[in-house]
């Protein structure tokens, strides 16, 4: 299996950083930037309008002032297209199927006291949103559909909580902790406001060196094994836990 294969989804690109990161502190920040990597990455294939590379890349990653020879920032670009790719095939599916996105789970990372952190996807998610700001509009006017946003708003830094939601609950971290478990239900239901209305998701993208327009996402033929699910080696541990490593 080639490089390019086995960095297509996070999990892979998770246990490569893994062994390739030597020290702690090196992995929670990688793993952190890669989460805010697929927060981008989410609004951008569910959004309101087509959103070029040229214009999502920068915001994760500045591959023209970097000290990455052509070589390595092609494989930088690769791995990049791999994982929207990914997304954008665990979100595609028939408008109305029962199981349309039932793959889909966001990337959060776990830190070192075994605590999923969703903030950084948050962040990354703003950020895509900020990258056609004005077509979110009709959304954010609309008084339910923008709630669709709160479980996303409540794992920013905890003063923008405050701001938004100033009569929040002492139990602060217990709402954040069941908000961010909704995160990918309000993830589908935002991808589906956009559908409803017109708006498709937004195709794949071609590996480089090959030309074409965008296709369009393609269903996985077998289901994807969610990153809290059960482990199916029957270890009764989740399956980043256990066989994902």
């Amino acid at each position: 299996m080639g490089t390019f294969s086995r960095l297509c989804e996070p999990e892979a690109l998770e246990r490569e950083m893994a062994a390739l990161l030597s020290s702690p502190e090196e992995y929670a920040q990688a793993l952190s930037h890669l989460s805010y990597t697929h927060g981008v990455l989410t609004a951008v294939i569910i959004g309101p309008k087509s959103v070029p590379p040229s214009r999502w890349v920068p915001t994760i990653t500045n591959l023209e002032d970097s000290s990455l020879d052509d070589e390595d920032k092609a494989a930088a670009m690769a791995i990049l297209m791999a994982q929207y790719n990914d997304v954008a095939s665990t979100l595609a599916g028939e408008m109305g199927a029962d199981d349309e996105g039932a793959d889909y789970e966001p990337f959060f990372w776990v830190d070192s006291d075994d605590r999923e952190v969703a903030r950084n996807w948050a962040e990354g998610f703003i950020a895509g949103m900020r990258l056609c700001a004005r077509a979110w509009s009709p959304l954010l006017a609309d008084d339910d559909a923008r709630n669709l946003l709160a479980p996303i708003l409540l794992q920013l830094e905890p003063k923008l909580v405050d701001d938004l939601l100033p009569e929040l609950p002492r139990d602060r971290e217990e709402i954040i902790a069941a908000a961010r478990d909704v995160i990918g239900d309000s993830v589908l239901a935002i991808r589906d406001y956009w559908r409803e209305r017109g708006v498709p998701l937004h195709g794949l993208f071609a590996p480089a060196g090959r030309s074409g327009a965008p296709a369009m996402p393609q269903r996985r033929s077998a289901p994807k094994i969610g990153r809290n699910a059960p482990c199916p080696c029957g270890s009764g541990r989740k399956y980043k836990k256990c066989c994902m490593q």
